[in-house]
């Protein structure tokens, strides 16, 4: 049984000890230049184009607000202007209608 032990140490304690070498020499090579999800995420913020999108997107929705309100304010002030002339108009139609029946009598 220990000939057995002996044997199975020979075979598997090189196989391990080689494991262990190359997942050392895995890490130090490759694996400590890998990018981490922190390092992806700062990344993107810092140099992705969409940031500079983002930006100019958000500046158009600001100015189309602008624009909005401002259009709103100038169809508030015609509203105003088309009730006056409505007002306007009534009052010189009912002119009118009084002139014709002055004439009419005469």
């Amino acid at each position: 049984m220990t000939d057995n032990l002996s044997s199975l140490v020979e075979h598997i304690l090189p196989g391990g000890l080689s494991f262990i070498i190359f997942i050392i020499g895995f890490w130090i090579s490759v694996g400590k230049h890998m990018v981490t999800k922190s390092d992806v995420e700062k990344m993107i913020q810092l140099h992705s184009p969409y940031v500079e999108d983002r930006q100019f997107i958000l500046e158009r929705l600001k100015n189309n607000k602008e624009m909005q309100e401002s259009f709103a304010d100038a169809l508030d002030k015609n509203s105003d202007v088309m009730n006056e002339l409505r007002i306007q108009i009534a009052c010189l139609s009912n002119t009118l209608e009084n002139i014709e029946k002055y004439i009419d009598r005469e």
